[in-house]
């Protein structure tokens, strides 16, 4: 007979037959002679079985659990109890007891267990109250072999603000726990932690533990470092003992042993208070052939789960550890049942598991043993948990997906207990819509990993959840609905999520549409998907629905949701189990106002383009006292006469953090477009980040902030950036932000290396809009080109815009952002503080392709020399370039083609025009890896900036900055170049700590912050300030942020403190 197994360590999470072949062979029984037997019951008879375990389905007269789940009926249940006893009594008493004894009776479901001959089997299947006979299956243990679990979904945080699970049980079926462990309670049973239970394998009321598994799940629920520390538990032990010295279970479980504990927490919910039952065990598919949701094939557990789930309790249940990627484990796979796949919590360089190997691991990399389709419920850490094992021992290493179900099971008593009006699919609605997406890489199927802060802090009015039975969708012909309800908010919708799970055997036989309270209407779903993979969405947040849901953005929030079904394939049916819309509602709608002299960050985004791309922003005052800045946000597309302001105040010298800036202040879910940011004096720096993330780390560029009363207007000639390319690996997008408040004609051309014009574009603009084109070569009908650059030219007598250009790499999804300059005629040298070429860590290698672009009328002499740092090989001297007018010189690898140096080489170059020129010079440092290419931007900057301190002269500062040595995080660099011909004595603060360092004439230097900050230090959103001691030299300073994981980097010119 089939037993259920516990997901454990050992990750060989296989089906176990547990039947013992008869000595002597017995005929097989048809299915005509035992028509309701089940497949799995004929061919364990069929093996020569004299007897098996079963699971009998009892016809009572009283509704099914899934009726009684669609259609509640609370204030009949205590007669239908009496009911089901008593047709089940009736029933066993009909029969021999030579042919069938029984096991366990069930009053909350109505089924029954037991072991039957062969015989028994065949009267049981023809007898008219007996709706199926099924075999017994086994479930076994899902456990695989700090507290970065609880730092991973902020379980330590949601505590720390009082959320502790307080008032909130959860019934674990497992191996039983250890309640002796000071842990857990300690001395007899029941105790102030584990308050009930009972041993239903055994038969009796003592759940001590036989194995530890029991004991530790409890103690990642409910014990002092689990994620609801003053939950209660109830123990239930369905694992039977070897022996009578409870020294050891035995690997299996059976069903009814398992249904039966299902029964007990039924029956005693209200005394106990439990709101889930956790259920880390269960039995994997044969194979990984695509299934969906298994309530037919498992009749006895989806009965016993949707009668609990009626009763308001939710069933957590492991996803399995059985490697596969299109199908679940039993019963994890039931459509009422709440299903935890397992991610890790740490990194490192490799984890090796029995049947398959993770490299590299980084926190909310899906494991490679769990289990995984569209129907899995969330993700919570699986690898790795501290907890308490049996005897009290410390478990350092449990894992699993038998570790990530009481992580979800520990989530569920949190937001129970701030959200006591939720129901069980209200609670996984509010887990599943404030979760992290993480895509499984094996699969591509996107599911919520838990962020227990981010739903206990969900408010109230933002989340609306169906909350009645499943409903069932017509097969083939008309439509069905679910409903849900948003009250309380103001404001319009800024950006909304919506969770819509859907039992049905093929989706691409539905169309599912969305409706808002003004009529306003999408589709989420048109007929696409893939068999046996259900619908089981957050669209906005793991999904991309059919049509954009920015379709909603400034419509009503407040009122009725609507859901819409339509099924138009004759063939399958289905229902509509759950239904959550939440809402981020929206900022004020206000205009800039004008003449604002404030910052402009002009490209900020939360968009999927060739990847998916986020802003951080960094806002710094250096000032003596806070201040107040008003943020504004216009999408692209929209005007500065209706942006939307948020409102932060910064503390005296200190630098806000605004992470994920488009969602976190704005509320808008997917979005691009422009932040002007003003004060009550233009004394303030700031700066951001956009980026992509992936499995390989980071990947991001600089955008850093000008001010609204600078630009480029009318009669102000060009502004170029140049060093670009457009081939099978690169594109080029270009734009521009108006910053004045007036509308703005801007011409765009593109010109070869040789000043030679491409292709010529005008675009219009409003008060305070961005203007992007994406891949402006392709825009402009163009094939591949190399070393292009880019004009703009205000045509209009109105409009100030800052343009730029980005060069994104297609493989990595690295972009290189690079403002548009105008320089004024000046005899100034130019200065790129730092070129390289020299191996790095995480197997990079460091290159510098640097750019020089004559965009003056009259031709230029230029020698270009070294202001080094570190030289390998004698370098070349000096070279000496002519460049025409309008030319563009590209010196790819410069370091290594033009000076001859070798690994490991780094300096800045100084380009030094023999008379007066006007020149635009950039460099890109790169690295070659992840199949394309990452790197940053360094802006030529002339001797005469502003960025240029000496002795005296002020203190320039670099923000957006993080230390951490972890893999996942980032390190920071920093450095200067000396200019002014003169040694200097440089006063550098990092943080709380401050060093000087001495820089030769005409040297640069460079270090990480650890060497202020000290070895092994770990800060977040700290700035560097630069400052002069002594010399008659000058610098000119920046700071690198660099990724642990990915190795790419962005350059932050230090900028002059106002």
């Amino acid at each position: 007979m089939l037993r259920y197994h516990l997901f454990r360590a050992s990750i060989t999470a296989l089906l176990l037959l547990a039947v013992s072949p008869s000595a002597r062979a017995l005929s097989p029984i048809s299915a005509e002679e035992a028509p309701k037997a089940n497949a799995k019951l004929l061919r364990a008879l069929g093996q020569g079985d004299q007897a098996v375990q079963v699971v009998v389905g009892v016809s009572d007269g009283t509704p099914s659990p899934k009726a009684l789940l669609e259609r509640p009926d609370p204030a009949g249940e205590p007669a239908r109890r009496i009911v089901r006893l008593a047709a089940q009594k009736r029933l066993v008493g009909d029969l021999p007891q030579s042919e069938f004894r029984v096991r366990h009776y069930a009053e909350s479901f109505s089924i029954l267990s037991g072991t039957a001959t062969r015989d028994g089997v065949v009267r049981l299947a023809n007898r008219p109250d007996v709706a199926w006979v099924a075999l017994d299956e086994t479930r076994r243990r899902f456990q695989t072999s700090p507290q970065a679990s609880q730092t991973l979904i902020r379980s330590d945080a949601a505590n720390a603000a009082g959320v502790t699970g307080v008032g909130q049980t959860v019934a674990v079926l497992d191996t039983g726990v250890d309640y002796s462990v000071s842990a857990l309670g300690g001395g007899g049973f029941p105790n102030s932690k584990v308050i009930g239970g009972m041993d239903t394998a055994d038969e009796d009321n003592d759940p001590m533990d036989c194995d530890g598994h029991g004991t530790s799940v409890s103690g990642i629920i409910a014990g002092p470092n689990g994620v609801a520390p003053d939950a209660k538990i109830v123990a239930v032990k369905v694992f039977s003992s070897t022996d009578t010295t409870n020294s050891t279970c035995k690997d299996t479980a059976f069903v009814s042993d398992i249904i039966q504990g299902i029964n007990f927490a039924i029956t005693h919910k209200s005394e106990l208070h439990i709101v889930a039952i956790n259920m880390s065990l269960g039995a994997e598919p044969d194979d990984d052939t695509p299934a969906g949701y298994c309530d037919t094939s498992e009749p006895a557990e989806a009965a016993a789960i949707d009668s609990a789930v009626a009763a308001d309790i939710a069933v957590v249940v492991a996803a399995g550890n059985g490697l596969f990627t299109h199908s679940l484990a039993a019963p994890g796979c039931i459509s009422s049942a709440i299903s935890v796949g397992a991610v890790y919590s740490i990194s490192s360089p490799a984890v090796r598991w029995s049947d398959c190997t993770d490299q590299p691991v980084t926190p909310d990399l899906v494991t490679c043993f769990s289990d995984s389709n569209t129907n899995l419920s969330l993700l919570g850490p699986g690898a790795f948990w501290t907890t308490v094992g049996k005897g009290g021992r410390t478990v350092v290493g449990f894992g699993g997906t038998s570790a990530s179900t009481p992580a979800a099971s520990g989530a569920i008593a949190l937001v129970r207990q701030v959200r006591p009006d939720l129901t069980a699919f209200g609670t996984l609605g509010v887990l599943r819509s404030t979760g992290v997406p993480v895509t499984d890489p094996r699969n591509g199927i996107v599911t919520p990993r838990l962020d227990t802060l981010a739903a206990v802090q969900l408010p109230f009015g933002r989340f609306g959840g169906f909350v009645g039975t499943p409903v069932a969708v017509p097969d083939g012909t008309g439509s069905s609905s679910a409903t849900a309800t948003i009250s309380g908010l103001s404001g319009s919708v800024a950006s909304l999520q919506v969770w819509v799970e859907i039992d049905h055997p093929d989706p691409r036989e539905l169309r599912v549409r969305l409706t808002g309270p003004d009529g306003t209407s999408i589709l989420l779903h048109d007929r696409d998907g893939a068999p046996q993979q259900p619908i089981n969405a957050v669209y906005g947040r793991t999904d991309v629905p059919a049509q954009p849901l920015s379709t909603f953005q400034g419509r009503q929030a407040n009122g009725t949701w609507t859901l819409t079904v339509e099924d138009q394939v004759a063939g399958n049916t289905g229902r509509i189990r759950a239904f959550s819309v939440t809402i981020v509602p929206g900022q004020p709608v206000v205009p800039i106002p004008a003449q604002t002299d404030g910052s402009v960050l002009p490209v900020v985004g939360r968009v999927q383009g060739t990847k998916f791309f986020l802003s951080d922003v960094r806002l710094y005052n250096p000032t003596a006292a806070s201040k107040s800045f008003s943020l504004y946000y216009v999408p692209v597309g929209q005007s500065g006469a209706t942006a939307v302001r948020a409102s932060r105040t910064v503390g005296a010298g200190q630098v806000l953090a605004l992470n994920d800036i488009i969602f976190s202040e704005f509320g808008f879910d997917s979005s691009i477009g422009e932040v002007t940011i003003a004060a009550s004096d233009p004394a303030f720096i700031a700066t951001s980040r956009a980026y992509t993330q992936s499995a390989n780390g980071t990947f991001g560029q600089f955008v850093p902030g000008f001010r609204s009363t600078t630009g480029l207007s009318f009669g102000q000639g060009r502004a170029t950036a140049n060093g670009f390319r457009k081939d099978s690996q690169f594109h080029t997008n270009v734009g521009f932000t108006e910053v004045s408040g007036a509308p703005v004609t801007v011409r765009i051309d593109l010109l070869n290396g040789n000043g030679t014009l491409l292709a010529s574009t005008t675009r219009d603009a409003a008060a305070n809009q961005t203007l992007l084109i994406t891949d402006i070569i392709g825009d402009r009908g163009l094939g591949a080109t190399s070393n292009f650059r880019v004009d703009f030219t205000v045509t209009s007598l109105t409009g100030r815009v800052v343009p730029f250009a980005i060069l994104i790499d297609d493989a990595t999804g690295d972009g290189l952002f690079e403002p548009a300059g105008n320089p004024a005629p000046s005899s100034s040298d130019v200065i790129v503080t730092q070129a390289s070429y020299a191996r790095g860590n995480n197997d990079t290698f460091f290159k510098t392709n640097l750019y020089v672009t004559n965009v003056g009328a009259s031709p230029a002499t230029l020698a270009v020399s070294l202001i080094p740092r570190l030289l390998t090989g004698t370098p070349a001297p000096p070279a000496v370039i002519p460049l025409g007018p309008g030319q563009t010189l590209e010196n790819l690898d410069v370091l290594n083609t033009r000076f001859g140096l070798q690994d490991p080489s780094a300096a800045g170059i100084r380009v030094h025009p023999t008379g007066t020129a006007q020149l635009v010079v950039s460099t890109r440092t790169f690295v070659e890896k992840f199949g394309g290419t990452f790197g940053f931007f360094i802006p030529g900057l002339s001797t005469s900036s502003s960025g240029v301190i000496g002795l005296g002269t002020g203190r320039v500062a670099a923000i957006q900055l993080d230390q951490s040595s972890a893999a996942t995080g980032s390190r920071s660099n920093f450095g200067m170049a000396e200019i002014g011909g003169a040694d200097v004595l440089v006063h550098v603060t990092a943080k709380s700590g401050d060093t000087s360092y001495f820089v030769s004439a005409n040297t640069s230097f460079q270090a990480n912050v650890t060497d202020i900050l000290g070895s092994g230090a770990v800060a977040t959103n700290i700035y560097l300030q630069f400052e002069l001691e002594g010399g008659a030299g000058k610098i000119l300073a920046y700071g690198v942020a660099v990724d642990n994981t990915s190795g790419d980097a962005i350059y932050i010119p230090a900028a002059k403190e106002p």
